[in-house]
């Protein structure tokens, strides 16, 4: 009888590690047996069993479908196929973390696991959600993975509900005024930034349009929705160019048209929300740079205090280094709707201004084209009409309502601004010139609905939308073309209709002020266009260096020449 191996000796035996194929690796495996390679053939080249190749193998649509639904980065670290419901979960998830760390909103456990619960049974269809059940479980450990899989390692949880902190916004003020006055800052160089969601095409709530807009043929989502980020000084004289964060980096509304000379900052992300490195770019090419011009222009040093919230897309330890010139101080937390400037009420008055303007382009539409209907008119506008309304709309805010905006922050005495209010009421007035018993209904309420809708926390539905778009890529994106430049002819052509417009009405109108100022006003707006023109045309017969070289063909050669020469 063979004598048993000591137990130590046991031991001592090195067990063979489990070798365990990734995902990544399965895919691999699959490919190379789409392309005819044989079973035993593939186990050879991974080292692997026959039967481990056929056993992939009858899987192919578990596997192909979990890594399609996946996230790239768990690829090389992930084994095992997951519920397709969990992993839609996350990473709507991870969407909404990431909206409420854009609206600077903490977080806490109990509410994320709760969330997490929550968009599980949305995507499972389960009403209710019942741990013992389910074949989701929110434990601690799925919680830590979670944050592994997303790299969520400093996502900030709170341990209570996140609520404005009154006594830090009591204080701060005084801090602040006490470094404006030792460092001399004068209210042209204190500057606020912050961005805020703009639905560019949404309609209010009681309107036809806004019910059916999920059932119309031809209609993309009225919650079309774009990052503004907003930024002016304390004087109220100065508003920067704004930057524009969309969801397509070439949308076919702006084809041709140069990005870089567009009223706003252009800016693309899937999702259409502010970044870190969107944020720092803005803060190096644009802030800088236009914040200089202004203050040359006023004749004021370049020193600038700019005062910004805490959020995730703000990084402090780049901003704080950024430049020398500029001096960057953070609100505290949880003060944002209390103290920051743009806050209190010039983003409320441009969203009005904005809301009006778009009522106004779908009014005057109708107006040229009776044939069209509302429906109609609302297909037609796009981001590039949404552009210049945002331009409108920053044009029409009041010095005084951005001046006003630092009344709590820097304990400005002044009045309280009526812009908002005046706005509003506005923007009602221009609904209600719209055709149709649910336009004459539009109440100030329903355009403050519209005006407050970044406040809302985005639905199951709405983090649906933006998973399936953040995946499957923007449709509005198409290849990037070089932009046609304005030719002479055509600018002599427009600047020659222009003039004849003109020349037109002062022949027909019999009040001969009201038609010379019209053509007054005509030629000012035309003024930089006649510069352009007279760019071109000296541009088109300025010699080139190699005329100076041409033999003239008038000369002869002289015989005596010409005899030498041969």
């Amino acid at each position: 009888m063979a004598t048993k191996r000591p137990a130590n000796e046991i031991n001592l035996i090195a067990k063979r590690a489990k070798s365990v194929m990734t995902l990544e690796k399965k895919i691999q495996v699959l490919d190379m047996l789409r392309e005819g390679k044989k079973a035993t053939e593939v186990g050879r080249i991974f080292s692997v069993n026959e039967s481990t190749i056929r056993s992939i193998k009858k899987k192919e649509n578990e596997i192909r479908n979990s890594v399609k639904s996946g996230i790239c980065s768990s690829l090389k670290v992930t084994s095992q196929i997951r519920d397709m419901n969990i992993e839609k979960m996350e990473k709507s998830l991870y969407i909404w973390i990431e909206d409420n760390g854009r609206r600077n909103i903490p977080l806490t456990r109990a509410r994320l696991m709760d969330k997490a619960k929550d968009l599980y049974c949305h995507f499972s269809g389960d009403i209710n959600y019942i741990e013992d059940d389910s074949k989701f479980k929110a434990s601690r450990g799925w919680f830590e993975r979670f944050k592994s899989r997303f790299n969520l390692h400093n996502v900030k949880l709170c341990g209570e509900s996140a609520s404005a902190d009154h006594q830090q916004a009591a204080k701060f003020p005084d801090e602040i005024r006490k470094l404006i006055e030792e460092k001399g800052y004068c209210p042209e160089q204190i500057f606020n930034a912050d961005e805020t969601g703009l639905y560019w095409k949404q309609m209010p709530t009681r309107t036809y349009i806004s019910k059916n807009e999920k059932t119309a043929a031809g209609f993309k989502s009225a919650k079309d929705r774009v990052t503004l980020l907003l930024c002016a000084n304390s004087s109220g004289d100065f508003i920067t160019k704004p930057m524009l964060v969309y969801r397509a980096a070439n949308p076919r509304a702006l084809k041709n048209k140069d990005k870089d000379a567009l009223p706003v900052y252009w800016r693309a992300n899937a999702k259409a929300w502010m970044t870190s490195h969107i944020f720092v770019e803005w803060y190096k090419e644009c802030f800088v740079k236009e914040v200089e011009r202004y203050l040359k222009s006023k004749n004021l040093s370049f020193r600038v205090l700019l005062i910004l919230d805490n959020a995730t897309s703000h990084p402090v330890d780049v901003l704080k280094l950024g430049h020398p010139c500029v001096e960057v101080v953070f609100l505290p937390p949880n003060t944002t709707s209390l103290l920051q400037p743009l806050d209190q009420g010039v983003i409320k008055a441009f969203k009005s201004h904005y809301i009006r303007h778009a009522f106004g382009f779908v009014h005057e539409k109708l107006e040229n084209d009776s044939s069209l209907s509302i429906k109609d008119v609302w297909k037609l506008y796009n981001i590039e009409h949404a552009i210049i309304n945002i331009k409108c709309a920053l044009n029409d805010i009041k010095i005084s309502t951005v001046s006003n905006s630092w009344k709590k922050l820097l304990k400005k005495d002044t009045e309280k601004s009526s812009e908002v209010d005046e706005a509003i009421d506005k923007a009602v007035l221009s609904a209600r010139l719209l055709p149709g018993d649910d336009f004459q209904k539009v109440v100030a309420a329903d355009i403050e609905s519209l005006v407050n809708e970044e406040n809302e926390e985005l639905s199951n539905a709405d983090l649906e939308a933006l998973l399936i778009e953040s995946e499957s890529g923007s449709d509005e994106d198409e290849v990037i073309s070089p932009c046609n430049k304005l030719s002479l002819k055509e600018l002599n052509s427009f600047i020659q209709e222009a003039n004849h417009l003109a020349e037109k009405i002062v022949e027909m109108d019999p009040v001969m002020e009201r038609s010379i100022k019209f053509k007054n006003g005509l030629n000012t707006l035309l003024a930089s266009y006649k510069e352009l023109q007279k760019d071109m045309q000296n541009k088109a017969v300025q010699p080139t260096i190699h005329s100076f070289f041409k033999p003239s063909c008038s000369k002869s050669v002289p015989e005596h020449v010409d005899e030498r020469l041969s």
